[in-house]
């Protein structure tokens, strides 16, 4: 569970949230601290907490460090400084202050979102600016409710948010007393995903349903998956789940499919076979063929193909490039490039790309792509053969065309290599 401080920073406050998270570690243990004040650092031991102490290697104050080394837990920086330094020269513009704020709360979030399923099993203390966890509008950088907010209302996860009036409204300097008495506004949300995170369960095989679905599971993927890498991953996850996350789970699979059932299958690790896939699909109920409904428009009527096809999703890829959106109407085909031999403009009527040869090739259409290519690619003296036959007979064919001749192109380059004393076979 995520247990998440949002303070302004003075003293005051901090020592009543230090005191708080040392009351939360003799409950339950802490796994580790998450602060914005150790920057993007990671430190795992008293020995780099120390150096990092020593070496001033923080921002704001030494406290989390100083506090993780107590008790004796890693801390992980959640903050961004990598920011442009010019953006600090104007610290009342909003604009400034809206980039600022957005490029550190993208990263505070997504290492947030890199220990959410830590966070379902052992408690973390998340540490950061009041300003950063905002519910509303904030004139200063006119941004709405944070980004992180949004996130945490997701997870389990207790947020306390100690507010000073006097800091947050005179903007005092960074922990320095500010001479003035005033009242600590301390409040507290917890989410409902708290209750399932946090409840008792005991024996993970609670609910005697749940070790039949996860066999169920289990069973098919590894038929499909005979090298055992999803059987282990899947596994993996079950491990990580008390029977109300693994119920929460199930649902969302059901109902509203936020979660599916993934199969990964890496190029030259998993090998999948048909037979495999045909088996499992029986078993599960899952009908890979069918016959299908289509419409005539001799008859008007819908008819049903007597043979079953196979009906699957898959994701399709198409080709950028259209001939409606590149072909033009040329007078003739007499203006031709001295170089190539190919015809340009304004006589140029459409080209051909390398992605449409490529998509002709794995269709067979080797002649179409000799015709594209050399015939009508700069090959002058096929090409004016072919354009006499056409004239003379109405049609044409590749193979009545002397196969010596070679696109201007190659002629030329050849011609280069030559002037360079270069033998070449082009």
């Amino acid at each position: 569970m995520f247990i998440v401080f949002g303070e302004y920073h003075t003293t005051k406050i901090r020592d009543l949230i230090d005191a708080k998270i040392r009351e939360i570690n003799v409950q339950t243990p802490i796994s580790c601290i998450l602060s914005e004040e150790v920057g993007e650092a990671t430190y795992t031991t008293p020995e780099q907490i120390d150096s990092a102490i020593k070496h001033r290697v923080y921002g704001i104050s030494d406290r989390s460090l100083v506090l993780a080394k107590e008790l004796n837990v890693p801390i992980v920086g959640i903050d961004n400084w990598h920011i442009d330094p010019d953006l600090y020269q104007f610290p009342n513009d909003v604009l400034r202050n809206k980039k600022i704020m957005c490029a550190r709360e993208g990263r505070m979030r997504s290492v947030l979102e890199q220990y959410a399923t830590q966070a379902t099993e052992q408690v973390i203390v998340v540490l950061l600016g009041e300003p950063h966890i905002r519910k509303a509008y904030q004139l200063r950088t006119d941004l709405s409710e944070s980004i992180i907010y949004q996130f945490l209302k997701t997870q389990a996860c207790i947020i306390y948010r100690y507010i000073d009036k006097v800091a947050a409204d005179d903007d005092v300097e960074m922990y320095k007393p500010s001479g003035k008495v005033t009242d600590i506004h301390i409040s507290e949300e917890r989410f409902s995903s708290t209750t399932a995170a946090t409840e008792a369960v005991g024996d993970r095989y609670k609910n005697p349903k749940r070790k039949k679905v996860e066999d169920y599971i289990l069973k098919n993927v590894g038929q499909l998956d005979r090298s055992g890498l999803n059987v282990k991953r899947y596994k993996e996850l079950f491990a990580k789940m008390d029977d109300n996350l693994f119920d929460r789970w199930m649902q969302e699979i059901r109902d509203d499919r936020k979660k599916v059932l993934t199969f990964q299958a890496p190029n030259m690790k998993v090998t999948v076979e048909f037979e495999d896939i045909f088996e499992v699909a029986d078993r599960i109920g899952l009908k890979l063929f069918e016959r299908i409904k289509l419409w005539d428009s001799t008859t008007k009527r819908y008819f049903t193909t007597p043979q079953e096809y196979m009906i699957v999703m898959l994701p399709a890829r198409r080709l950028k490039q259209y001939l409606k959106s590149k072909i033009s109407i040329p007078e003739s085909d007499t203006v031709t490039d001295l170089f190539t031999g190919q015809v340009i403009k304004p006589d140029k009527g459409s080209s051909v790309s390398l992605v449409e040869i490529q998509t002709m090739f794995s269709k067979g259409l080797t002649q179409t792509i000799t015709e594209v290519a050399n015939v009508r690619g700069g090959n002058i003296h096929s090409y004016a053969a072919m354009k006499a036959q056409l004239e003379e007979t109405g049609e044409a064919h590749l193979s009545d065309l002397d196969q010596g001749n070679r696109v201007r192109s190659s002629v030329v380059v050849n011609s280069y290599l030559t002037s360079l004393l270069l033998q070449s076979n082009i």
